[in-house]
Parts: C-alpha cells; structure tokens; sequence
C-alpha cells in the first residue's frame, strides 16, 4: 500500500493531500505544526489498514501553496473547514 497524492481547489487555493486505505470509516490526519504529511508516512500507512486516511498538506507547510501574507490559526481552521466540507467527510 502507498499514500496516493491527490488534489482540489479550496476557495481558489489549490490544496494537495495524500489518501490511502479503504476503509468504512474516514481517519483525517492534520500534521502538526511546520509539519506535513511526509513525516507521518510510516504512521499513515499503518492507520491505512484498518481506515480510509485522508493527511491535507498545510497552506505554507509543504507542497500546498504559500499564502501571500501570514495566516492566523483562524484562517487554518477556516481551511480546514473548507476541505472537509469539498470532500464531504
């Protein structure tokens, strides 16, 4: 099993995540702060092989874009939101 890289549009910023598994139920995986879900592979892929693992790369920390001016933790729980509600988890 791998983590498949995938991506979607989150109100004009083009956010990339990783999935893996197939499971009934949904793990979603927001990596800590400056991190992102490169450094949590080992950990994904085992979570994968009981649920569906759904890791976003954070705004800034990784392969997703770089907001123009600093985000508040506000406006990444606003992302956040935002991507759960596109992929309607």
């Amino acid at each position: 099993m791998r983590l498949t890289q995938k991506t979607t549009d989150i109100n004009g910023l083009k956010a990339i995540y990783v999935e893996a598994g197939e499971g009934k139920e949904i793990f979603f995986f927001i990596p800590g702060w400056g991190a992102n879900p490169d450094a949590y592979e080992d950990l994904l892929l085992l979570l994968a092989s009981k649920y569906k693992v759904i890791s976003p790369y954070p705004p800034g920390f990784g392969k997703t874009y770089t907001p123009k001016k600093v985000w508040t933790s506000e406006k990444y729980g606003e992302f956040f939101i935002n991507f759960l509600e596109k992929l309607s988890l």
